[in-house]
């Protein structure tokens, strides 16, 4: 299931609307989509996007964040020793997190992380991963 929006200029819009590709949405996501709007759904997750970038923002000592716009659910942390292979820190605390290690301009202290609504789980294992690496950074 697909669906989306664009917002752009009238005559862009014309075109677009032209193009049947096949990600063109279905009656089925657009039913779905309306009633997601009409839900409370998407105040109540920016709302727990939003505490949670406030938390990675406030809360580390060891682990940063790339600035993004606060009700972006996917956030940019980092680290600063460019040795440490954050990934697998996330890893051994049990989160998955996508490597930048392949990105442009981005190194393996770097990675990608979703956030979700499971608020103190994502609290609890953010915060092992940020004391790990105050250890390591404690010990050399």
């Amino acid at each position: 299931m697909r669906l989306g929006y664009l917002i752009t200029q009238p005559k862009l819009a014309e075109v677009v609307d032209k193009v049947n590709i096949p990600f063109s949405i279905s009656n089925e996501a657009i039913d779905w989509g309306t009633q997601l709007v009409k839900s409370n759904w998407p105040r109540e997750h920016n709302a727990t996007i939003r505490a949670l970038k406030a938390f990675l923002k406030n809360d580390l000592d060891h682990i940063f964040i790339a600035t993004t716009n606060d009700n972006v659910p996917i956030s940019l942390a980092y680290v600063l020793d460019k040795s440490v292979d954050l990934a697998a820190v996330f890893q051994e605390v049990g989160m998955r997190v996508i490597s930048c290690a392949t990105y442009d301009g981005l190194e393996k202290n770097a990675v990608r992380i979703n956030l979700h609504d499971e608020i103190e789980l994502f609290k609890q294992l953010v915060t092992k991963a940020d004391k790990l690496i105050g250890q390591a950074n404690s010990k050399g």
